[in-house]
């Protein structure tokens, strides 16, 4: 019950992190190293929660990746898992649109995700928040 609890205000903070002042940055809770969980029950809890975020925001159609990878990184971090929030952006060559997506990492390999984002998202560009890190995407379609 903690965790849904957990997730649901993770949510909630997620949406005013996404809504809110752009500058104020995305900000997670401290890695508890008192309290680490097993990577397979890391894995069990991340899964559990994406199914509830995803089942949550089925409207959004594919733009619940922030929502998703914040919930499962403040649950997490909150249990000693030192996961990572990553952010990517990448345009297309016409400059129509910027697409972006967040996944999460562990040790500096994707966790928790079907398919590897440095393929669309290889430069990584730092960070300013403890938790978080940026990445930029080459250009997709014609140049």
């Amino acid at each position: 019950m903690q965790i849904f609890y957990e997730t649901v205000m993770a949510l909630v903070q997620a949406r005013r992190v996404r809504h809110g002042n752009a500058d104020a940055g995305v900000d997670l809770p401290p890695v508890r190293p008192d309290m680490a969980l097993s990577s397979a029950t890391a894995l069990s809890v991340a899964k559990r929660i994406s199914v509830f975020v995803k089942a949550l925001l089925f409207w959004k159609l594919g733009q619940c990746c922030f929502y998703r990878c914040y919930a499962v990184a403040c649950v997490l971090r909150r249990r000693g898992v030192p996961v990572v929030l990553n952010i990517g952006l990448l345009e297309p060559a016409d400059r129509s649109r910027v697409f972006g997506h967040c996944w999460l990492s562990l040790n500096g390999e994707p966790f928790a995700e079907r398919r590897d984002p440095h393929v669309l998202y290889p430069v990584e560009m730092g960070s300013r928040q403890e938790g978080v890190a940026h990445w930029l995407g080459s250009r997709i379609g014609k140049h």
